[in-house]
């Protein structure tokens, strides 16, 4: 609608602007004097005048078709671009459904990933749980194992001694005897003996209890080490989930020399304060290279603070741990 108007009010002007060419060429050729000429002048005019209404009419349409011709190229123009605009916007959405595609794939191998760690911790956990169990169940068994030889070594000494008073009692019973039958040709004699017999008895009563002490205190001195070697080993047992988190931590923060080893293992000797932070750290036991010693001593610093023992009774000053790079590998 908008296009006929505009076409209609571009005829009306043109019409108009015709007619006043007209009325001016009129003006201009008539003779004011004789107003029968200018009748005459006004009958053949209609020929040309016809002419250029006709050219203006042609120009008209020209330039209807040219505006019509310039509107269709203006649609066609906007078409494609909607078009392109509609395949940017495909696209942006493509990349976008793309983008969220490999996000929740990552999203799920991450989960997949932290799944397996925790997995694999938990298997770890079980495994040390039995190997203290089984430690347990050994060190009870040698208990055991020795309080029952301790009971008939103990056993075997009474029996030993009770034989050896009854000897002693028979030998003193026939050699009273025998001293009864010569009491009155050897009375000197007999208390002689008596006196030696006395004195040798007296000697060996001091020397079996010297002997019975030693053996006691070897005894005592035996059960005292025993308790220590099991106080110290139910200490690293306790120390050992301790462990275990620092040299998992020093791992998380060791960053691998170029060229190094995948197998290697090393002792380091670690300094820290109460909460964990670390004084000094040194390697007592080399990896194999400088490069390696120095790049495990970094990730000991890195992993400042190290975790905290269960119990702040396990807590050490200074510690000795072994550093590997693949806790399967060590």
């Amino acid at each position: 609608m908008v296009v006929e108007r505009r076409n209609l009010m571009i005829a009306a002007g043109l019409h108009v602007l015709l007619f006043a060419l007209l009325m001016i060429s009129s003006l201009f050729n008539r003779k004011m004097e004789v107003p029968l000429i200018i009748e005459a002048a006004l009958i053949q005019d209609p020929t040309p005048r016809q002419a250029q209404e006709e050219r203006a009419r042609e120009q008209a349409r020209a330039e209807q078709q040219r505006q019509e011709q310039l509107e269709k190229e203006q649609q066609e123009q906007q078409r494609k671009q909607k078009q392109e605009q509609l395949k940017q916007e495909q696209l942006r959405q493509e990349q976008l459904k793309k983008q969220a595609e490999e996000k929740q794939q990552k999203e799920a191998k991450e989960r997949e990933a932290k799944a397996a760690q925790q997995k694999l911790q938990e298997e770890q956990l079980r495994k040390r749980k039995e190997e203290e169990l089984k430690a347990e169940a050994e060190r009870k068994r040698i208990e055991d194992q020795k309080r029952k030889a301790d009971e008939e070594k103990k056993r075997q000494d009474e029996l030993k001694k009770l034989e050896e008073q009854k000897r002693k009692a028979e030998e003193e019973a026939k050699r009273k005897a025998e001293q009864e039958a010569l009491r009155k040709a050897e009375e000197a004699e007999r208390k002689r003996q008596m006196a030696e017999a006395a004195a040798e008895a007296d000697r060996i009563r001091k020397q079996r209890e010297a002997e019975e002490r030693a053996r006691q205190k070897e005894l005592a001195d035996m059960m005292a080490a025993e308790a220590n070697a099991r106080a110290a080993a139910q200490r690293a047992a306790a120390q050992a989930p301790w462990a275990s988190m620092i040299a998992e931590k020093i791992r998380r923060n060791w960053s691998r020399p170029p060229a190094s080893p995948d197998r290697f293992n090393c002792k380091v000797k670690i300094v820290q304060i109460p909460g964990g932070e670390v004084v000094s750290v040194s390697v007592v036991s080399s990896c194999g290279s400088a490069p390696l010693d120095r790049s495990v001593e970094a990730a000991v610093k890195r992993a400042s603070p190290l975790p905290p023992p269960s119990d702040p009774s396990l807590f050490e000053r200074e510690i000795i741990t072994t550093f590997c790079p693949d806790i399967h590998k060590c």
